[in-house]
C-alpha cells in the first residue's frame, strides 16, 4: 500500500520496440521533417554568406537530423500515478516546465506546451485526471520523472 504522499515511478505508455520507431504520428513526422530542412537550409546560408566552413551537405543535413531526435525522445509517451497531493504542487510542477493549462473540464485538465503551434506537438500533451484519491498523468516520459521528482 503506498503513503498518502506517495509518487509512482512514471511508466512507458509504449513498449520498447514501439519506442525505437520514434515518431508517434504521421503529423509528428512531416513537422520534424520540416524543422530539419528549414535548419538545413538556413544553416547551409548563414555558412555561405558568413564564409563558414566548407561542410557537405549530407554531413550537415546528418548532423541536423541527428541533433533533432532529441526533440521525439523527449516526447515519448508515459504515465505515472500520484496520490493526495495538492492539485496546486502538479499544476506548480508542469507550468514550471513550460507547459500552459490549454482545455480544462470536471474529468481532465489538459496542458501544452508554450510553444508556437508549429513547434509543438500534441504528443508533447500532458493530461492529469483524478480518480477517487488518485491522480495520473500522462504526458512525455522524461517530463513526468521530472515532475515526480518535484514532488517527491
Amino acid at each position: 500500500m503506498r503513503d498518502e504522499n506517495s509518487v509512482l515511478k512514471p511508466e512507458w505508455l509504449l513498449p520498447l520496440s514501439r519506442r525505437v520507431i520514434l515518431f508517434q504520428s504521421l503529423h509528428q513526422l512531416l513537422s520534424w521533417a520540416l524543422i530539419v530542412v528549414a535548419t538545413f537550409l538556413l544553416v547551409q546560408m548563414f555558412f555561405e554568406f558568413a564564409g563558414g566552413p566548407e561542410v557537405p551537405a549530407l554531413v550537415l543535413l546528418l548532423a541536423i537530423a541527428c541533433g533533432a531526435l532529441q526533440s521525439l525522445v523527449f516526447a515519448l509517451p508515459g504515465a505515472m500515478t500520484v496520490s493526495s497531493i495538492a492539485d496546486s504542487r502538479i499544476q506548480m510542477g508542469i507550468e514550471g516546465c513550460g507547459y500552459v493549462l490549454w482545455q480544462e473540464d470536471a474529468s481532465a485538465a489538459v496542458y501544452r506546451q508554450k510553444l508556437p503551434a508549429w513547434l509543438r506537438w500534441d504528443e508533447s500533451n500532458v493530461i492529469v485526471k483524478k480518480s477517487g484519491a488518485d491522480i495520473s498523468i500522462q504526458g512525455p516520459y522524461y517530463l513526468l520523472k521530472r515532475i515526480g521528482r518535484q514532488l517527491s
